[in-house]
């Protein structure tokens, strides 16, 4: 048996969640399979203009931050790297302990309705 596992892309953008799972015998024929694909998919992909990627994704940061309750750092102090891959690397959240990797991504709101989002997982030094 051969197990594969597909991520959905939209406009070249990870969708989260958007998983199939096909499993395969040696014969080649198809045993199982099963997906969380996201039909209801946008058009248009969002912006692609790194000034515009870096000032949102800034923003989701801020946005992050507010929502743990942590301090916001002043204007100016955020930067953000070159997308790599996908991630920007935010730079000066100071609860972060270090450049904070966020991936452009697609998630599903309101029945199967797909809105780009900033993905990002921080480790915050501080009791909430």
């Amino acid at each position: 048996m051969t197990r594969a596992k597909f991520q959905q892309l939209v406009n070249g953008i990870e969708v989260y969640n958007g998983m199939a799972h096909v499993t395969v015998d040696r014969d080649g024929k198809i045993v199982s399979s099963a997906n969380s694909f996201y039909l209801d998919v946008p058009p248009k992909s969002p912006t692609t203009d790194l000034a515009s990627l870096s000032k949102s994704a800034i923003e989701a940061v801020i946005a992050f931050a507010k929502h743990i309750k942590v301090e916001v750092p002043p204007d100016g102090r955020l930067q953000a790297d070159d997308m790599v891959d996908g991630v920007v690397r935010v730079i000066g959240a100071a609860f972060a302990g270090g450049p904070l990797p966020i991936k452009q991504m697609y998630f599903h709101v309101e029945g199967w309705k797909l809105e780009s989002v900033w993905n990002l997982t921080a480790r915050v030094d501080k009791q909430l």
